[in-house]
């Protein structure tokens, strides 16, 4: 059917519209698209040398078969929902190696105008992805909802959906929002879709900022929130707008820099550089969506402005550069504490975020351990409100009743009953396990430390922490040293972590693309490095500024990562030895073991 116009050039002569329209190419191009039934005319600009192809529809019907299927559906002229515009804009350009790569329809006058290409100056996209980002121009590609979009008249009911599936995204990765985060940011996605729905193309391109301020107690589920929120956004954002956004999220923790430091990590000194201006530019220059999120904002408020300062910096050069991206760029602040009231204007509204209700927790908890056993008999949960005890109380009870069906051969089958005798004492079977501050389920009969290693080993915790507080460690701490050596045969690393001139131990130094404890810990536990060991136990002496440092990585979960590194920490034990004995709330949350 296109063997007329197989390998269509288009002339590098064409210095008058008179030249176009007598050009064998261009009427060749006439020709394909006037049997199909479009009326047509050619516009050239010569000062940029675009060629331009006005089609009217307007009281016409597609002919020409297959050929008019192809055209009136790269068009988006069709109502054919069953084959995407996107294939048939392949077959076009397989076809006339001709690529489309602007469209512009006119309701009122019934016409689309369409630039076109040769495909060697265009970008290759498939339906999922973008292969060449360096291409002089980008080929035409249609929202995955250009049928419902209608040229913007059913843009509301498109994002109405996109916020609720979002929401329910969320709710699907194990997260319960509250009725106040879901009301307090869904106005803010709603101005954010609102200013990048912009028609049926597959082009997603928001002008109004996404910038919001978390604040809630220890434990409540910010960090998380935002872990969650990243993946559900680009997510449906890819099903519903645009099938190449991404959305990247670049974690600065406020608490573990001063603002000397931040402002040695954030800007651009270098062709290579990892800065943190550096990252989020690798985003945002593709078109992509960073989402700057400043987590842990300090308590003091001349520190919050200093930060601020630094990370206003990075905004605007970022924004500045980039203009028509500057509203892809998100920023989220979590805190456990009051914003300085000048910073108000940046982030607008406080979101306070509250614990799920006694009713949603009992479901999270029963979803937990049905991830374990889906057949699990409970009524009744720990009476706590901390979603990271919680947590752990559900990866400690669900390596419990693993053991107990290995040790009593119990089928798949049959019922595991997990019944409470007190809010510290639990019945599993006949065995009775007890649970401290932090929710750590461990046997009546048996040593916690052997519960938390032995989970360690079976990668139920990554990482496992140990805090100890005792003024006179010396002797516990040796102990404790030979008992995990004989346990887990790790690789060791000792340092001390008391004020923030000893940050670099940990990241490294600003320089450095890996370094301190995070090189260390990637070293070897990257399954590809050449210095791979299955365990890491790391052995700290901390002040409480020091605690704050580690935060991160004491998190619980397989990866922690900077701006610039990440690590994945299967296999890791952290020692902490207290300086003054104080434990922050943050740590003491994250701790697994305290003696």
């Amino acid at each position: 059917m296109w063997e007329e116009v197989k390998g269509l050039k288009l002339l590098e002569d064409m210095t008058s519209l008179q030249k176009v329209k007598t050009a064998p190419c261009v009427k060749q191009l006439r020709r394909i698209f006037e049997e199909t039934g479009l009326g047509v005319s050619v516009g050239f600009n010569q000062g940029s040398g675009d060629l331009t192809m006005n089609l009217s529809f307007g009281g016409k019907t597609m002919e020409g078969g297959e050929k008019g299927n192809v055209v009136w559906g790269m068009l988006a002229l069709t109502a054919d929902n069953s084959t995407h515009p996107d294939i048939h804009l392949k077959t076009f350009t397989d076809s006339t190696k001709l690529c489309v790569v602007t469209r512009k329809y006119n309701k009122t006058r019934e016409t689309v105008s369409i630039m076109l290409k040769e495909e060697p100056e265009c970008s290759a996209p498939s339906l999922a992805t973008f292969s060449n980002k360096t291409a002089k121009y980008k080929r035409l590609s249609y929202s995955p909802s250009y049928l419902d979009l209608e040229e913007g008249e059913n843009t509301e009911t498109i994002i109405s959906k996109v916020i609720s599936e979002i929401w329910s995204e969320i709710r699907l990765l194990n997260y319960i929002p509250s009725a106040t985060l879901v009301d307090e940011v869904g106005l803010q996605l709603q101005r954010f879709f609102e200013s990048g729905v912009k028609g049926v193309m597959n082009d997603f391109n928001p002008s109004d900022h996404f910038n919001i301020f978390l604040e809630g107690v220890p434990g409540v589920g910010k960090s998380e929130f935002v872990r969650v929120f990243s993946l559900s956004l680009e997510k449906v954002i890819r099903k519903y707008l645009d099938t190449t956004k991404r959305v990247a999220v670049v974690k600065v923790p406020l608490n573990s820099v001063t603002p000397d430091s931040l402002k040695k990590q954030a800007m651009v000194r270098g062709l290579s550089d990892h800065s943190i201006e550096r990252i989020v530019e690798q985003t945002i220059t593709n078109g992509d969506i960073p989402i700057l999120h400043l987590e842990e904002n300090p308590e003091d408020f001349e520190t919050q402005l200093h930060l601020n300062k630094v990370v206003t910096k990075i905004t605007s050069k970022i924004t500045t550069r980039y203009p028509q991206y500057a509203g892809h760029l998100a920023l989220i602040c979590t805190t456990n504490h009051t914003k300085a009231p000048e910073l108000e204007t940046h982030y607008g509204k406080t979101v306070f975020m509250s614990p799920p209700v006694a009713a949603d927790r009992f479901t999270w908890v029963v979803q937990k351990l049905r991830q374990e056993r889906e057949f699990i008999e409970i009524d009744e949960i720990p009476e706590n409100s901390d979603m990271r005890k919680l947590y752990q109380w559900c990866m400690t009870m669900g390596h419990h009743i693993q053991k107990h069906c290995e040790k009593h051969n119990v089928d798949e089958s049959t019922p595991v009953a997990v019944e409470k005798i007190s809010q510290e004492r639990w019945k599993l079977g006949e065995e009775v396990l007890l649970t401290d501050d932090n929710l750590f389920c461990y046997p009546e009969i048996g040593s916690k430390i052997e519960t938390v290693l032995d989970m360690l080993a079976s990668a139920r915790l990554s990482p496992a922490v140990i805090l100890v507080k005792t003024p006179d460690f010396t002797e516990i701490l040796q102990s404790l040293k030979k008992q995990i050596v004989g346990a887990l045969d790790p690789v060791v690393a000792e340092l001390s972590v008391l004020s923030d001139s000893d940050a670099p131990k940990v990241f490294g130094e600003s320089s450095e693309i890996r370094g301190g404890l995070y090189k260390i810990i990637d070293d070897h536990t990257c399954p590809n490095s050449p210095s791979f060991f299955r365990h890491v136990a790391v052995f700290a002496h901390v002040s409480v500024q020091g605690q704050f440092i580690l935060r991160e990585l004491l998190e619980q979960g397989l990866k922690s990562r900077t701006h610039r590194i990440g690590v994945n920490k299967k296999g890791c034990l952290f020692v902490l030895t207290l300086e003054d004995g104080i434990v922050t709330p943050q740590m003491a949350s994250r701790a697994h073991l305290i003696l």
